[in-house]
């Protein structure tokens, strides 16, 4: 039996979860202070919509927060229990009152803080959850997104909280990506240069926490006319997660982009095309992540004319309530995503390298920061053109190693230059496997390695799973 078949056959109930930002919403957007209605979009019909795109649970940010109102006539309710006839069976809520603690600087316990002990904050998150811990659907809450290190003690004491009082409840804080160093340090706690301060950051919060992942959102899509529109930090900043995840035994957890922005008048971040979005999942999923969102679903509803301005349809969905192609592009993603979950669920991350061959037609900016590793089974990679990633995973429970191979040149500026033309690689795995099976673009096929070499070829964004093993 091939390999590949093995796990499909023993893992077959096993999913990731998939999610996105900017739900249905509660039937407005704003620029600056002016409020523009729309159709309260937080119905069954929306929220089955929703699911259809692959979603299987709903992330519902301030679309229907809660702060203490009474339950059984709240908003939060209501889009709950819509939620839920919808088919959604997880759902994390906003709690303000818990979400506003996490937001306090330097921690919540101790003298002249919030609380005085441990039992008092338990006693607090008990009132505040009382209502709808036992809700259908109720699966967490949402902590501030994206904090910096102050904000690491109180965000800690939360978490601890919660498993003292219902280890169950997930708690949910997205941390900061790696970013340009002016901001980075002071997001980061002190460190010898960039990569280190980063590491420290996501140490940190792990230690802080206890938690059993590191989730962070990391857009790869810019707007650049000379150089690489793959953002610089991007491919850093995952190896950097990736590490520390290994090194913690912890997931990885990473949102997608889904949307362009414009700061001010000016493009920042472009939408991805279905190319684009090919590129992040095949990248993703070589990194080994568990479990995968997007921003956003909806066009988001704060905008600022002289900030950050979403641009209407440029999301899965217009501001109001239009399909985009965005959404169809990711629902065939998250299809394969589910599809590929029996398999990828036991393999861990171990190692990636990148490969180039000059000339490039853009100086690889994204590639200036990266260290890279060594592949233990991988003897030799030649490559044509361009530059190829390739992953290293690990199934311990097996001993069964799986190689990712994605092309990762700038899918605009590829397309551009070479059209149609593939990007050709020759793998040399180590001489004891005799056989691999392959997975592309939806199909698998078994072949026999010569002297361990493999030939494979790729488009831009284009990846491919590799599982390497000795015939029988």
């Amino acid at each position: 039996m091939a390999v590949y078949k093995k796990y499909f056959s023993e893992n077959r109930d096993k999913k990731f979860p998939i999610y996105a930002y900017s739900p249905p919403p509660q039937g407005y957007y704003w620029i600056d202070d002016v409020i523009y209605p729309t159709d309260d979009f937080r119905t069954v019909e929306r929220y089955k919509e929703y699911k259809e795109c692959g979603f299987n649970l709903l992330f519902m940010q301030r679309t229907a927060a809660y702060n203490g109102e009474e339950w059984e006539t709240s908003e939060t309710k209501r889009a709950m229990q819509n939620a839920v006839e919808a088919g959604i069976e997880k759902i994390i809520i906003v709690d303000e009152r818990i979400f506003a603690l996490s937001m306090e600087k330097n921690g919540l316990i101790g003298e002249n803080k919030k609380f005085a002990t441990e039992s008092e904050l338990d006693e607090f998150l008990k009132d505040c959850i009382k209502d709808y811990k036992n809700e259908k659907g109720f699966y967490g809450v949402q902590l501030m997104d994206e904090p910096f290190h102050p904000l690491l003690e109180a965000i800690g004491e939360i978490f601890k909280a919660f498993k003292r009082i219902d280890e169950k409840i997930f708690v949910h804080c997205n941390l900061n990506p790696l970013i340009l160093p002016t901001l980075a340090f002071r997001i980061c706690p002190k460190g010898k240069n960039l990569h280190d301060a980063y590491e420290k950051y996501l140490n940190m919060f792990i230690n802080k926490t206890g938690a059993d992942y590191i989730m962070v959102d990391c857009y790869p899509y810019y707007k650049s006319p000379d150089k690489s529109n793959i953002g610089k930090y991007y491919f850093a900043c995952l190896e950097i997660i990736a590490k520390v995840c290994k090194e913690r035994k912890v997931e990885m957890h990473m949102v997608m982009q889904s949307f362009a922005m414009n700061i001010g008048k000016k493009p920042y971040h472009m939408m991805p095309n279905k190319r684009v979005f090919e590129f992040q999942k095949n990248v993703l999923l070589g990194f080994g992540v568990k479990e995968f969102s997007y921003f956003t679903y909806w066009t988001k509803q704060a905008n600022k004319k002289s900030g950050e301005m979403f641009i209407d349809g440029k999301a899965m969905m217009t501001r109001h309530g239009e399909k985009t192609k965005g959404y169809y592009n990711v629902q065939k993603l998250n299809a394969e995503i589910t599809k590929l979950a029996p398999l990828l669920c036991d393999f861990e991350y171990q190692a990636n390298a990148f490969f180039s061959t000059p000339p490039l037609f853009t100086k690889p900016t994204f590639l200036d920061l990266v260290k890279g590793g060594e592949l233990s089974q991988v003897e030799d990679v030649e490559v044509d053109k361009e530059t190829l990633l390739i992953s290293e995973l690990f199934d311990k429970k097996r001993g069964q190693y799986m190689y990712y191979a994605t092309n990762v040149a700038d899918p605009k500026h590829y397309c551009k230059k070479y059209k149609t033309e593939k990007q050709f690689t020759q793998v040399t795995f180590n001489e004891k496997y005799t056989v691999a099976d392959l997975y592309f673009k939806g199909k698998w096929q078994t072949i026999k390695l010569e002297k361990g070499k493999l030939k494979i070829e790729l488009h831009s964004g284009d990846g491919i799973i590799i599982l390497p093993y000795k015939e029988d």
